[in-house]
């Protein structure tokens, strides 16, 4: 062993190396990002009249925070900002103390959670997805119950879409509080449910929310996320997030885009809607294809058929699209996810999915 291999955690090089390359001559459907030429229009706006001096200078977090905790009606302690939900992962998985190091959660669920988890030598249990089912809240209520754990749990789910009712996550989070753990909810894609939980946030203590702005504010490339919690969490939260990794120009773009929640708003609902009338007239097709109950700006589909994923995959890459083929993940066996886009290009994803399948 060299000198540099002296000082490399062996286990680590096990793990997966995981970057985006981005496929630019395809529409993606598949990362569940969110295009939409009003939001691209009014950001492309903003930017424009960002004056030089914010690219040049460190950023100062309060004032955004400051406006974030009036549009939530949150008090600005209660609001830490990080890059993107992933940094929140980190930084969560890092701060918590948990002397026997268990992390309960979903699977499937966010996936670097599990590559976190991994490098930091939390031990993780999961609660499994059952396609048609969902996840079972008694059985994730029981794995938390009578030790002492960290619930993590994503509401809306990717990548299943699933959801667990207003009462589910109420029973939870009792749950949680009579066990005396932590309750980590993220909210990646809240804005296309019906119902957000900081109401918990403002009633428990345990509660700590991970709201990203990649998904309902289409600022993938941007990195911003929002850990939201008790103010006493926060201000431990804080001393392991000092200099604040979120860049002034995020920050601004941010700030001007909450003068416009209500442009923001009507894209939410057109996506909502479009992403029923998607899985309305898939269901009603011929196609042998089984859309799933989703809360995301993203529909599941189960093939009846094995080997289908993967046709149906390569059938709209030669016609444009570039969607997800789940089949890899044990719990959803034979499932495709498309991303839900403007109304005309669900249109010819429909075209294609039933025309390949039936």
């Amino acid at each position: 062993m060299n000198l540099l291999e002296s000082f490399l955690y062996r286990s680590v090089l096990d793990l997966p190396i995981r970057r985006k390359y981005r496929t630019y001559n395809l529409v993606n459907l598949a990362n569940n990002e969110l295009h939409h030429p009003l939001l691209e229009q009014l950001q492309s706006k903003i930017v424009r009249h960002i004056p030089g001096w914010v690219y040049s200078s460190y950023p100062s977090w309060p004032p955004v925070v400051e406006k974030l905790g009036k549009v939530y009606a949150l008090s600005p302690e209660q609001i830490l900002l990080t890059a993107g939900s992933d940094d929140a992962y980190k930084l969560l998985t890092d701060a918590l103390y948990l002397e026997q190091g268990t992390i309960v959660t979903q699977a499937p669920n966010y996936e670097q959670l599990f590559i976190y988890a991994q490098l930091r030598r939390r031990s993780v249990e999961t609660v499994r997805f059952r396609v048609g089912d969902g996840f079972s809240m008694k059985e994730l209520i029981d794995a938390q119950a009578n030790r002492r754990v960290a619930v993590f749990v994503s509401n809306p789910n990717g990548p299943t879409g699933s959801e667990f009712s207003p009462n589910e996550m109420e029973e939870l989070v009792m749950a949680t509080a009579h066990s005396g753990n932590i309750l980590v909810i993220d909210e990646a894609y809240i804005d296309f449910s019906e119902y957000d939980h900081l109401e918990f946030v403002r009633r428990w203590s345990h509660v700590i929310v991970v709201r990203s702005f990649s998904k309902g504010f289409a600022l993938a490339g941007m990195r911003l996320a929002m850990v939201i919690a008790d103010a006493t969490m926060i201000d431990y939260l804080l001393r392991w997030n000092m200099s604040s990794s979120v860049s002034a120009t995020t920050q601004r773009v941010v700030a001007e885009m909450l003068d416009q929640l209500d442009v923001i708003k009507t894209v939410h609902k057109e996506i909502r809607a479009v992403r029923e009338r998607f899985s309305e007239v898939l269901s009603r097709s011929a196609s042998g294809l089984n859309p799933l109950a989703t809360g995301g700006n993203f529909v599941p589909i189960q093939c009846k058929r094995n080997g289908i994923a993967e046709t149906l995959c390569s059938a709209l890459r030669e016609s444009g699209f570039l969607i997800r083929n789940l089949s890899d993940i044990a719990e959803m066996p034979r499932c495709v996810r498309v991303t839900v886009g403007e109304e005309y290009v669900m249109d010819e994803v429909l075209k294609v999915l039933v025309s390949v399948s039936s």
